[in-house]
């Protein structure tokens, strides 16, 4: 076994990130912060990174202040300092975190996995550390307190060259309001750099501001950036609070870094589900706690209005469950309010948090994104999309690829002109070549797919069109696209976006199908062409469409420029769509991000950078560009009629320095074998 796992953290190394369990605050929520451990162990991670939040620096303080007050009522001898009374809260608190954070180990090992906690100054407030330090004492076989607000993480052995060592970073200082995910955390990541004390890590993860978004690392940025979900109740907003959740980090020997997020928002939001009333209630009672499942009170007229229970009979049953503390679960009664209420601490400690997996698998969907091809650009790396995109697809089992617009390059601004168009090509030619580079994509994919396929299958089903088109259906990726400003720039003479480019591209996929079908020995539906047509789904600005994986998709392509607020333009789409799934380009830039909305749910969302190595657009504006394209890979639950996104996990595929900007005769050498005899 130690082998085994020596085996696989050098392949890859997974660390579990988790941030504000708030401990003493009123979100806190003993059994989800369990179930974030419990998850970490089955993702076997090497170790857990708390990243700010253990305490909740004014629910600590209102504890002290009550033993404060319990003290000023003693005798005057004996009562004890108000030094001796903080060390005591401190001590205890400790005390009883060391018993309600789990204590965790490898699958089939007695080694505990360890867990680092940092504090922040901003969230866990002044006596923050002093618990960390009393509760690494406490737990000495697992639990190490790292001080500083910035902690650079040694990873041994590193899976890659690249990634030698984390920074894990935590506020001093309380954010201002924020409408953006992004503007609280690059606030504590600019203070990291400024610093400057030692070489940047090439991964920073910034906790306690309950967002959750991957900015990768590029051409925008040198640095991998990662704001980390919260593992409490939110019951405030100092920043831009939306996430509850727990991260899982994977950095693989070939240099990828992927980003896992687990979302509890829909387990928050459901948590009073979850409440177990004792059978010794008897059915009237039951049938009355049963209503405190679905809000978090009642007063004595609502209640009977709703179950039509005369007044005085209910209130003798509610009064009954509140002499009765010790039963679950109990009710008090405030009367200032007149208002009966399950109490907090009992909340805290007793609800649980049933997530599915891995009991229940999830249902799981891939996606593959480019965006701002530019075909026919000098700058643009069109190698990448015939060498390692149908590998990608492949490696990955990626079943949905999307195009999220600029597929050429077009003909305004001077572009044939200053050099930046290949061959000074007209538009129909930059269409049908760009046509061309997708098809290769999808047929690459799926005759590998196919052949593999029928390796195994009953050759009788070779002459079953029915079976054949379910073949095909499980191994040709489905194509959904929008058209980009560039691709646009054709309607300016009356001309629809794409219109050749769709054409072009059904005859090329629809003739490689046939062809791979005959040479397999596979009998040609006669539906294949309506097929084919069905999986090239051409999408418009804003529009949410159910997409074949059983999620809301919308495609965008926004005619406006990048900002410094890196979450920006992505939060301004889920504001315009309803989708669960937002993917859009333009900006040539690169970042992935969720947020919650508890009448959609999870909702992912993922701006792509483009297959550009740079532009003389940019560069003479000082900007750089991410290249490569995205992965989403995301894990539904079925409910009712609809799916819900529990995980999701995102990475940013390409490397530009394998790839350099050509000119028009090295464009021509450099092709001539792989389009001869291609009509484009």
């Amino acid at each position: 076994m130690a082998d085994e796992k020596q085996k696989r953290l050098c392949d890859e190394v997974r660390i579990a990130l988790l941030s504000r369990i708030d401990y003493c605050g009123d979100g806190y929520r003993k059994r989800l912060m369990e179930c974030g451990f419990n998850l970490a162990k089955l993702e076997q991670v090497a170790f857990l990174v708390l990243v700010g939040g253990l305490v909740h620096n004014e629910g600590l303080k209102e504890r002290i202040q009550e033993e404060l007050a319990e003290e000023k009522v003693k005798p005057k001898k004996k009562r004890r300092s108000r030094a001796d009374v903080i060390d005591r809260v401190l001590s205890e608190v400790a005390e009883e975190l060391a018993k309600q954070i789990p204590s965790i180990t490898l699958p089939g090992t007695e080694k505990k996995i360890r867990l680092y906690i940092m504090t922040s100054p901003a969230y866990d407030g002044k006596y923050g550390a002093a618990i960390a330090e009393r509760l690494a004492v406490l737990r000495p076989d697992d639990i190490r307190h790292w001080a500083k607000a910035s902690e650079h993480l040694p990873l041994e052995p590193a899976p890659h060259e690249k990634f030698k060592e984390i920074a894990c970073l935590v506020p001093r200082t309380t954010s201002f309001r924020s409408k953006y995910d992004s503007t609280a955390v690059d606030r504590v990541v600019e203070d990291y750099l400024n610093t400057a004390k030692k070489a940047y890590a090439p991964v920073v993860i910034v906790g306690c501001f309950n967002v959750n978004f991957h900015k990768p690392a590029g051409g925008e940025s040198s640095i991998h950036i990662i704001g980390l979900p919260g593992s409490s109740r939110i019951e405030e907003n100092r920043a831009s609070e939306n996430q509850v959740g727990l991260t899982i980090l994977r950095i693989t020997n070939d240099g990828n870094l992927f980003v896992k997020s687990h979302n509890f928002n829909d387990l928050v939001v459901r948590e009073r589900e979850s409440i177990n009333i004792s059978p010794k209630y008897n059915k009237t009672t039951q049938r009355v706690l049963e209503q405190f499942k679905h809000r978090t009170w009642w007063t004595l007229g609502l209640l009977s209005e709703k179950l039509g229970v005369p007044r005085d009979e209910l209130k003798k049953t509610l009064n009954s469950i509140v002499k009765r503390p010790r039963l679950n679960p109990p009710l008090k009664y405030d009367e200032s309010s007149q208002r009966y209420f399950i109490p907090r601490p009992w909340i805290q400690k007793n609800v649980t948090y049933p997530y599915p997996w891995p009991t229940k698998e999830f249902i799981e969907e891939r996606f593959l994104s480019f965006g701002c091809l530019h075909a026919l650009c000098r700058h643009t790396a069109h190698e990448f999309m015939l060498d390692e995109m149908p590998k990608l697809m492949l490696k990955y089992n990626i079943h949905h690829l999307i195009g999220g617009g600029d597929f050429i390059e077009g003909r305004s601004h001077g572009l044939p002109e200053n050099g930046e168009l290949l061959f000074g090509a007209t538009y129909d030619a930059q269409e049908k070549f760009a046509a061309w580079l997708v098809a290769e994509v999808l047929l690459r994919v799926f005759k590998e797919r196919i052949q593999k396929l029928t390796q195994t299958a009953d050759k009788k089903l070779f002459t079953d069109e029915a079976a054949v088109l379910n073949f095909i259906k499980a191994t040709l990726p489905d194509f959904w696209y929008i058209p980009g400003n560039h691709d646009e720039w054709t309607e300016r003479v009356a001309f629809e976006a794409l219109t050749v480019f769709r054409y072009e591209l059904f005859q090329l996929v629809r003739r490689g199908v046939t062809e791979t079908l005959k040479n397999t020995g596979l009998v040609v539906p006669a539906i294949l062409e309506q097929f084919i047509e069905s999986t090239m789904v051409k999408m418009s600005p804003l529009d949410a469409a159910m997409h074949s994986s059983g999620v809301s998709l919308s495609l965008n392509h926004l005619h406006m420029g990048r900002t410094q607020t890196k979450t920006i333009r992505s939060q301004a789409l889920l504001g315009a769509t309803t989708a669960v799934i937002n993917i859009h380009a333009n900006f040539h830039t690169a970042l992935s991000m969720s947020r919650f909305d508890p009448n959609i749910g999870q909702r992912v969302v993922q701006q792509i950078g483009t297959l550009k190595l740079r532009s003389g657009f940019e560069d003479r504006k000082g900007k750089k560009v991410d290249f490569g394209v995205g992965y989403l890979r995301v894990g539904l639950e079925q409910r009712g009629n609809e799916k819900v996104i529990l995980m999701h996990e995102v990475a940013l595929f390409g490397d530009p320095a394998k790839y350099q900007s050509i000119e028009n005769r090295g464009f021509i050498e450099s092709f001539k074998k792989k389009i001869f005899g291609k009509k484009i």
